[in-house]
């Protein structure tokens, strides 16, 4: 291993004592090569390193030069015969100018990593930009049609959006086809205009606004009669729109809309008289300040709105917002029908969209009280305290439940998803994971663009396992194959519940799987107000 001729005080150190504490208390119990007396001994420290080390870790200048001040002098030569950097050079000289070279360049990364023996996933990913504006051209081949089910939703959307000014909400199953249902819609909508028309589809994250792109595109280039221009609102871009534009697809985030809309609001203005429809996709949000704001100061005299969503309320005990948010829409709904009125979820799973879904919670040991500040918590804002959140996923008895659960159903599920309690919680277990032989990535929010697409990449071509992550991969996450969905992190709300659920709903019929496994870790939390439980709330998802 690379990191042998570290001494065990920095090996300690790069691991982190925390960390390690953790591992001592824990790894024992999985690998019985590992004697809780050894585990500081270097040997253990350098198998436990190569876990808990990723290409992050491998951007900082002082990591690098310590590796490299470890290395052989014949290995730092022969790097650097590869890059024409001057063998004759003092050892100190030589690395200073690699390290000057920086993590970026793919081609030295992966050079790095293969001449000084580092695992290639240090290597960091690629960084994808996206076209702020494309031209989608009118199709040339016909497209799959809709299902019996999705089309009589889009049929009364149509019917629906021909009186101006019409509100309403679509409400579909995750994993039912909300998305690829409104783009049919949004198609007819571009097909039927034959003047200036805007259409906007609302969302609150990078993942998901992609996807509606490459759904739309996708859609489009089958069922489209004119050419269109999507123009991609988020992150670093801007409105790319001008005034000989007149078909415009417009997929935004809210808060960047937001921003744009205070720093330039004459535009809105224009918008506004252009904007045909307005689909706000997760609708449930919509009535926060920002995202209304938004929604309003494009909704024009011609524009109809759309709402999408898998649970179109705020939550269980929230009755006065789901009224609200029943309002905003004029109180309209379109609801899937099913032949004989079956229920929805039955007619669904006997036709393949989705998953039969066995619920296996995980109850575990420790006990966890509420404060009273953290109960005002809950009342106020209808989910636990983040910080209460993260104390849980630092208990080490739970953790290796987690872990000790994990590890079975792993050995008979292909794909799994876990959802965790922090970043710290998902880092840990999926290093762990790692450590004990199971292919495992870890993703958050700060995780960049290019290595998110490239370790969903990888978990869909089968090369990863399970994928650890905290609080992204909710909504805005397509990999129809996932089979076990483990929910560490404790919620009290709905629509979060439902999302993470949602992960391993979809059906053999639309490239799922038949049978899914939802494991939800039930802890046993003082002080939480009897009405608050979601569970019974997803019954039917559960029953078969």
């Amino acid at each position: 291993m690379s990191f042998r001729k570290f001494d065990i005080f920095k090996l300690e150190e790069l691991i982190g004592k925390k960390t390690l504490e953790k591992i001592a208390n824990i790894l024992p119990a999985f690998d019985s090569s590992i004697d809780p007396d050894n585990i500081y001994k270097k040997e253990s420290l350098q198998k436990i390193i190569y876990s808990f080390l990723d290409s992050n870790d491998f951007s900082k200048k002082e990591l690098r030069t310590d590796y490299l001040l470890h290395q052989e002098e014949n290995k730092i030569n022969d790097f650097c015969l590869q890059f024409n950097i001057d063998s004759n050079l003092n050892f100190e000289t030589k690395v200073s100018i690699i390290v000057s070279k920086g993590w970026n360049n793919i081609e030295f990364c992966t050079a790095f990593c293969q001449n000084f023996d580092l695992p290639l996933r240090f290597i960091p990913q690629i960084k994808v930009d996206y076209l702020n504006s494309e031209l989608i051209e009118r199709p040339l081949v016909p497209f799959k049609l809709l299902k019996e089910y999705q089309s009589k939703i889009y049929f009364k959307s149509i019917k629906k959006l021909d009186d101006r000014n019409s509100k309403f909400i679509i409400q579909m199953p995750t994993g039912s086809g909300k998305t690829r249902t409104a783009m049919e819609i949004i198609s007819d909508s571009f097909n039927k205009n034959k003047s200036n028309c805007i259409v906007f589809w609302l969302v609150y994250s990078e993942e998901l606004c992609e996807q509606a792109v490459e759904c739309f595109i996708d859609v489009w280039k089958h069922v489209g009669n004119k050419n269109v221009k999507v123009v991609r609102a988020w992150g670093n871009n801007g409105l790319d729109i001008n005034d000989d534009d007149k078909f415009i697809f417009v997929v935004g985030g809210f808060q960047k809309l937001y921003n744009l809309k205070i720093a330039n609001p004459h535009l809105f203005s224009k918008l506004k008289e252009q904007s045909y429809l307005i689909v706000v996709d997760e609708a449930h949000r919509v009535l926060a300040p920002t995202y209304k704001a938004v929604t309003d100061s494009l909704f024009g005299s011609n524009t109809r709105l759309i709402g999408l969503s898998a649970t179109p309320g705020r939550g269980i005990n929230q009755s006065s917002e789901n009224k609200l948010l029943s309002l905003y829409f004029n109180e309209e709904k379109i609801d899937i029908e099913t032949p004989n009125n079956q229920p929805v979820f039955s007619y669904l799973k006997k036709d393949g969209i989705m998953s039969y879904v066995q619920y296996a919670p995980l109850v575990t040991s420790p006990s966890f009280v509420l404060s009273d500040k953290d109960v005002l918590y809950l009342e106020q804002n209808f989910d636990f305290p983040s910080n209460f959140i993260k104390k849980i996923g630092e208990n080490e008895t739970r953790n290796f439940e987690i872990i000790k659960e994990l590890l079975i159903k792993l050995k008979s599920h292909k794909k799994a998803i876990f959802f965790a309690c922090s970043v710290e919680h998902s880092k840990f277990i999926c290093s762990m994971l790692n450590y004990l032989g199971i292919t495992s990535a870890h993703v958050d929010g700060s995780t960049n663009k290019g290595a998110r697409k490239s370790i969903l990449d990888d978990f869909k071509n089968g090369n990863l396992h399970i994928i650890c992550n905290f609080g992204i991969l909710s909504t805005g996450f397509d990999a129809p194959k996932v089979d076990l969905v483990f929910i560490a992190r404790p919620t009290q709300s709905i629509v979060l519940y439902s999302q993470m659920i949602g992960r391993g709903l979809r059906g053999p019929a639309v490239g799922g799987t038949e049978n899914c496994t939802i494991i939800t870790v039930k802890d046993n939390i003082s002080g939480l107000p009897d009405e608050t439980n979601i569970f019974t709330y997803f019954d039917e998802y559960f029953e078969n």
